[in-house]
């Protein structure tokens, strides 16, 4: 939303003109200046959406401190006299995304506690927010203190700067230019204190603690800067942010709501030719049906179970894979894909459409890829050598794949980058375990093949489904639970249109939210991969769909049990550079 001061005149023409009280529209260079550009839409490096402290995003207090958040969420202060505050913003700067200035400006009473850094998102092994930035055991904060000292996961602190006080403006210059190798350079009132920290990796916001009565106003650009940034350094806002390959999510991942008719059935709105479709019923206890373009219409395996692949009647279940969508056929009993009046919801997602073989492992495999998206569907037979690697299409390293025996009776697999230690670590989509391992390295995932070796039968087939992530249209996490109401933040990039989360650390069902089904905040409909319920109306499990990510918002339950690690995979309505908050 766009917001213009215009004080006296009255525009409709009657003479209600009116005196301006408490409005600084003048002096742009006070944090008061009460005209500031932040509009949806992306016009140009100046005039787009801007982010602002974020209740959401790593925000905690601990001790007796209560955090207050104003002007436009751009002041924040904190009530002592012995509480720590840490608030992070809206919008992240991804590795290698460019060059990044903004100020913040000491105001209030200003004693110790200050600290105005970056901080990288918060995952499985952050001990952030229960610390301040760069303070005692965080090693993901990057902090520069009220009396000059610099601080990364360290108590002490180390010399770095002039110490600062109520009035000044630290300006932040964090450059993200080269992929993998962060720096960021802190200013004293436009007079460079040096290279701060360097050779960063990862991901971060802007942030900042503080404790007693401490006020901190920040500004990305979205007010006239108090100094010229240096050069090259941009205002962060959505304008400035890369460009996602993809602008609109559901041009390849689309959910779909259906009611049965008993009859054949043309399923539309999913906007193109699906290549892998799970569909369940709502209102039923039944199977989640995978469906597949490399398998072949009427081959349907399930998550929920061990079975081997099932060639459906020609009567029953789905049909073919249309342009906008599928078709189901009229048989009621078989695969509980058309039942008359059940209601059901069907994921579908865009592979590559015409399989090909592939020669990039030392099996050739038939697939399906979409570099764009980041999603391939991989067919290959074993060949009993469990060293045997299979070329996935994608050209990354895929996040996460599900493996599944098409030919024999066997677990689904889920290897991923996300665990501990990817070439031993898995799960099992069909069950509730924990992560396992395995006795010696037999996972690969790399740009080009995949391999396990648990998964190599001689003559057995298989599938495998990969996802790899795409900035601003999927994302593959993890995050540590803190069993509150107030639970973590988890940034996405992107509104959701569909996440799956999973406990690790001990057994815990899967669990799916979709904006289809459930498209107004507080989401709480939730679907389990591993087991034939119906659709489950949690009452301590429900989050929130945001612009950028997902709240957590019960205490503990199956997505946020306190010190419990899940993994999540998340794909997007659009990138929060092409979004609009609502």
């Amino acid at each position: 939303m766009a917001f213009i001061v215009l004080p006296g005149a009255d525009a409709s023409g009657n003479g209600n003109d009116w005196t301006a009280n408490n409005i600084n529209n003048t002096d742009s260079t006070a944090t008061t200046y009460d005209i500031m550009s932040d509009v949806p839409t992306l016009t140009d490096e100046d005039t787009a959406n801007y982010p602002v402290y974020d209740q959401l995003t790593l925000s905690k207090v601990s001790g007796s401190g209560v955090r207050s958040i104003s002007a436009a969420n751009l002041y924040v202060t904190n009530s002592g006299p012995n509480g720590w505050s840490a608030i992070g913003t809206t919008i992240m700067m991804t590795s290698g995304s460019g060059k990044w200035y903004w100020e913040v400006t000491c105001s209030g009473t200003t004693s110790s506690g200050t600290m105005i850094g970056i901080h990288r998102p918060f995952t499985s092994t952050s001990t952030f927010p229960n610390e301040i930035i760069g303070y005692t055991g965080d090693a993901d904060g990057y902090g520069y203190y009220i009396n000059g000292n610099k601080y990364n996961n360290s108590s002490s602190g180390v010399a770095y700067g002039a110490s600062y006080t109520a009035g000044d403006v630290i300006g932040v210059a964090l450059d993200m230019s080269t992929a993998g190798s962060a720096s960021i350079t802190f200013y004293k009132n436009n007079t460079s204190q040096g290279v701060a920290f360097s050779s960063l990796t990862g991901d971060f916001f802007a942030a900042v603690s503080q404790a007693q009565a401490n006020g901190l106003d920040i500004n990305f650009g979205q007010r006239p800067f108090a100094y010229t940034p240096p050069t090259g350094y941009k205002k962060l806002n959505t304008y400035n942010l890369p460009d996602s390959s993809i602008k609109d999510g559901s041009e390849y991942f689309n959910s779909v709501l259906y009611t049965g008719t008993g009859e054949i059935h043309n399923i539309t709105g999913v906007g193109f030719q699906p290549d892998f479709t799970i569909v369940k019923s709502r209102s039923d206890v039944a199977s989640h049906n995978v469906y597949d373009s490399v398998r072949g219409i009427k081959k349907i395996l399930i998550t929920n179970g061990t079975d081997a692949e099932v060639t459906e009647p020609d009567n029953a279940g789905l049909d073919s894979f249309d342009t906008d969508g599928f078709t189901i056929d009229a048989v009621e009993w078989f695969a509980n894909v058309n039942i008359l009046g059940k209601t059901y919801v069907a994921w579908n997602w865009k592979a590559g459409d015409t399989a090909v073989s592939n020669t990039d492992g030392t099996i050739t495999s038939t697939v399906s890829a979409n570099p764009t998206s980041g999603f391939s569907v991989v067919s290959y037979t074993g060949t009993g050598n469990d060293t045997d690697t299979i070329g996935h299409g994608l050209g990354v390293t895929p996040s996460l794949v599900f493996w599944k025996s098409r030919s024999i009776t066997e677990d689904w697999l889920v290897t991923s980058t996300l665990f501990p230690d990817p070439e031993k670590n898995f799960l099992k989509l069909n069950l509730t375990n924990a992560i396992a391992s395995i006795g010696a390295a037999g996972y690969t995932l790399n740009s080009l093949v995949i391999r396990a070796n648990t998964r190599m039968a001689s003559g057995t087939t298989y599938i495998a489904y990969c996802f790899a992530e795409v900035e601003g249209y999927s994302k593959f996490g993890s995050y540590t639970g803190n069993g509150s109401t107030d639970g973590p933040f988890v940034y996405t990039g992107f509104r959701p249109a569909w996440i799956m989360f999973k406990r690790t650390d001990v057994a815990s069902s899967w669990e799916v939210y979709d904006a289809a089904r459930d498209p107004d905040n507080v989401v709480y409909e939730v679907v389990q991969p591993n087991n034939t319920q119906a659709e489950i109306t949690v009452t301590n499990g429900r989050i929130d769909f945001t612009s950028n990510g997902v709240k957590l918002r019960d205490a503990g339950g199956s997505v946020n049990g306190s010190g419990n690690t899940f993994i999540y995979m998340a794909f997007a309505e659009n990138p929060m550079k092409h979004s609009l908050a609502r």
